[in-house]
């Protein structure tokens, strides 16, 4: 069991048999009254996000996630292969259940599967990855007064906002959680 207080967001919870994965929390307390905790919660089967309201002493089921090693070989179709580290078994997933993973599918780069109920619910990619610029345009020499940014596209299809001194070819480290730049790699 775990306590509302401690709910926080990332973490996944089962609530009236189905699994909950917490998007947003927020805990209020108001002058004379008790406090509450409101929570924006992702329904990992259906997709759907609501929002739950519960006491600082209320407690939910903590979920039962298991988790494997995973390396991702390649695209077949609309579909990823990865493969288990340990036992060397292929699994294709598709899109439905990458999500936003999609855009940092680089070949032989590692992720965990999540696993609930021999479902697998998501794919998580490191922290941090490594990838190409394969395409964004020139700086404009004399924009560099503080952080201006511009729009660049890596070979994975991500889109984001880098520095304007990096070029198409280089490559940079990107925040999975957020999907920013971090810095130059």
């Amino acid at each position: 069991m775990i306590n509302a207080n401690d709910l926080r967001p990332g973490q996944k919870f089962e609530d009236n048999g189905e699994l909950f994965y917490v998007v947003n929390y927020h805990h209020n307390k108001t002058g004379r009254g008790g406090a509450v905790i409101k929570i924006k919660a992702k329904n990992m089967d259906s997709g759907a996000i609501t929002e739950k309201t519960f006491r600082p002493g209320d407690k939910v089921k903590a979920a039962h996630i298991e988790t494997q090693n995973v390396q991702f070989l390649y695209r077949n179709g609309d579909m990823a292969v990865f493969m288990n580290v340990k036992d060397y078994e292929q699994i294709e997933l598709g899109e439905d259940v990458l999500g936003d993973t999609k855009y940092y599918l680089a070949e032989n780069a590692e992720f965990l599967l999540n696993i609930y109920k021999e479902k697998v619910i998501a794919v998580t990619p490191p922290v941090n990855m490594v990838m190409t610029i394969a395409q964004t345009d020139p700086g404009v020499r004399g924009d560099t007064v503080s952080n201006v940014t511009k729009p660049a596209t890596t070979e994975t299809g991500l889109t984001l906002q880098v520095p304007l001194f990096i070029n198409q070819g280089q490559k940079i480290k990107v925040d999975t959680r957020t999907g920013e730049y971090v810095e130059r790699a």
